[in-house]
């Protein structure tokens, strides 16, 4: 679960997007940052 964290707080903070993180974590697929986001984030 804390890599998910990690993943999420990097796009939270505005260092990366969801697709130059997904390929930072070798995530082949963006859509899931996308869905751990939606889970373990919550955006004001």
């Amino acid at each position: 679960m804390s890599f998910k964290l990690e993943v999420g707080k990097e796009v939270e903070r505005g260092e990366l997007s969801i697709g130059a993180t997904a390929r930072k974590y070798g995530i082949q697929n963006p859509t899931t940052v996308t869905i751990w986001l939606g889970k373990y984030h919550k955006f004001d």
